[in-house]
């Protein structure tokens, strides 16, 4: 036997001993006193561990437990065996603090503070943090007294905060059914709010006009606002004749002033239009050609056609691969579910 293999086997046999070693570290210790636990999850490995990831520990012992969460051990051949740590560093420990009862379904960013909002009834054990709240770096804090039901969707214009959801009021305020705007100190009304929920915001900053989409037929009374309405800063304006079903998803790109908007089946009656089009200030457009609807094998599927499993359930999202891909179309990505 060469000493290439006496060291292979030896750093082999290095890894099971190490692993004993640790299991045993509670039970064994020295004759000086043994560093005690810091508590019940045992004192962090990190304690322990050389620049290099290699153990050093003391020599009186450790008494109670390492805790080894956070870190992988890595046994290289002819190489002493070291831990790794196993976090990403660029994730903020205590971020969540004690965290939120229920799920976060929207976020939204002004340059120093994150807003998020869902279907939460508390943020880390802060009053009046209900459906929404904002995160200031270190600590949570509530937005009036919140939403009495689910935030689905938030946008910030440089100076406001909107939110849309299926709340019936903001912070007790009258006339913020289903949409509202959070100034820094106190919930506002947009108009009469909307008949159902909205479920998608979009800001343009180039025209000062906030984007609702949502599963409402009446944004502040307003015609032809059919699941689907501009805000100009008074009041609710049509985009065409609306959509024949829900928006759940809007875009908005300033380089060319056009709004962009997906999930129904037409945009005013626009020919190929289904399931995504784009507004260019004064009427729909096809965005491409819109979604096909070729009948075809979906692997693990059975035979169907993508519209009735994309674009028409609000849980399902994304698209789904053919067995075969006919000329004009594509086929990209997986189902995946969302709560």
């Amino acid at each position: 036997m060469n000493q290439t293999q006496t060291n292979q086997i030896t750093s082999r046999l290095r890894l099971p001993l190490l692993l004993v070693a640790l299991l045993f570290l509670g039970l064994v210790g020295g004759p000086a006193t043994p560093a005690a636990a810091a508590d019940q999850g045992g004192v962090p490995l990190a304690q322990f561990l050389n620049a290099d990831g290699t153990l050093n520990l003391p020599p009186e012992g450790v008494l109670g437990s390492i805790n080894l969460a956070g870190y992988e051990m890595v046994n290289a051949p002819e190489a002493a065996p070291r831990f790794a740590a196993t976090a990403d560093d660029n994730w903020v420990a205590g971020f969540h603090q004690s965290g939120m009862d229920n799920t976060v379904r929207a976020l939204a960013w002004d340059g120093e503070n994150l807003y998020a909002g869902g279907n939460f009834t508390s943020v880390g054990g802060v009053a009046n943090t209900s459906r929404i709240a904002l995160w200031d770096g270190s600590s949570w804090h509530a937005l009036g007294s919140g939403m009495n039901n689910t935030v689905y969707a938030l946008a910030w214009d440089g100076s406001n905060l909107y939110a849309g959801g299926l709340f019936t009021s903001a912070g007790g305020v009258a006339d913020t059914a289903n949409i509202a705007r959070w100034d820094g100190s106190s919930w506002n009304p947009l108009g009469s709010g909307m008949n159902n929920a909205v479920t998608a915001l979009a800001w343009d900053g180039n025209n000062d006009t906030l984007y609702a989409g949502g599963y409402f037929t009446s944004a502040g009374g307003v015609a032809n606002t059919n699941y689907i309405a501009r805000w100009d800063g008074s009041s609710w304006h049509p985009l065409g004749s609306g959509m024949n079903s829900s928006v759940n998803a809007l875009a908005w790109d300033g380089s060319n002033n056009t709004l962009y908007a997906g999930q129904f089946r037409s945009a005013s009656g626009v020919p190929n239009t289904k399931s995504i089009a784009r507004w260019h200030g004064s009427s729909w457009h096809p965005s491409a050609a819109g979604w096909t609807t070729p009948s075809m094998p979906w692997r693990g599927m059975g035979t169907t056609t993508p519209s009735t499993l994309v674009g028409s359930s609000p849980t399902l999202v994304g698209s789904l691969i053919p067995t075969t891909s006919p000329a004009g179309t594509a086929a990209v990505g997986t189902p995946s579910a969302m709560g």
